[in-house]
């Protein structure tokens, strides 16, 4: 994982109260990440509040976005830089993109872009990438707009780097409901149990 994900060892917690009064709720570890424009510049940070043990903090919204120099557009948190590797995967969130490099044992390179609709925005540095994985999150139908918002925007970003000359393939998790990082630990989880069966018959 690259420096642009670091660890606070406590941060105070703060949410609002039924009076829309901001109310501290202790101080929580957190994992801190760098979100960089195209050249790298930062341009926010984002929180997610954690427990000792490396859980999500006990609370609806444990991950809180600065305000920045401005608002999101393309820009990401560069979770692997493999200088040797001429793919990029982009992930939705920090966790899946997380998931992702560690299954491709950090070969390539990995950048978390937060949410759908910024992924659809990607901005990527003209000459260092051939290949473009788009990992998306297998959603359920919004019945409003008729599309699952991760295929959707995944989709969109495909076609403009397509037209920008890359490749480009988009990978979905074959359960509606779930991204990468839940096929991580469903796999992980069953490892662990082939393991321990193993283990009680030798």
């Amino acid at each position: 994982i690259s420096s642009d994900i670091r660890v606070h060892p406590g941060m105070d917690f703060y949410e609002q109260d039924e009076k829309d009064r901001w109310v501290k709720r202790g101080r929580y570890p957190v994992m801190l990440a760098r979100v960089v424009d195209a050249s790298g510049v930062p341009v926010t940070l984002h929180r997610t509040y954690l427990t000792p043990e490396g859980e999500k903090a006990p609370f609806d919204k444990v991950k809180k976005q600065m305000k920045g120099v401005r608002k999101l557009a393309g820009d990401a948190i560069r979770l692997v830089k493999n200088p040797e590797s001429r793919t990029l995967g982009l992930t939705e969130g920090i966790e899946t993109g997380i998931a992702v490099a560690t299954g491709y044992s950090f070969t390539i390179n990995v950048w978390s872009m937060l949410n759908c609709a910024n992924l659809a925005l990607t901005q990527i540095p003209p000459g260092r990438f051939d290949k473009i994985i788009i990992f998306a999150d297998h959603d359920e139908l919004d019945v409003k707009n008729a599309y699952r918002p991760g295929e959707h925007y995944a989709g969109l970003l495909k076609a403009r780097l397509e037209q920008e000359g890359y490749e480009v393939e988009i990978k979905v998790p074959p359960k509606v409901g779930t991204d990468f990082a839940d096929v991580w630990v469903e796999y992980f989880q069953a490892k662990s149990i082939r393991l321990k069966v193993a283990s009680g018959r030798s």
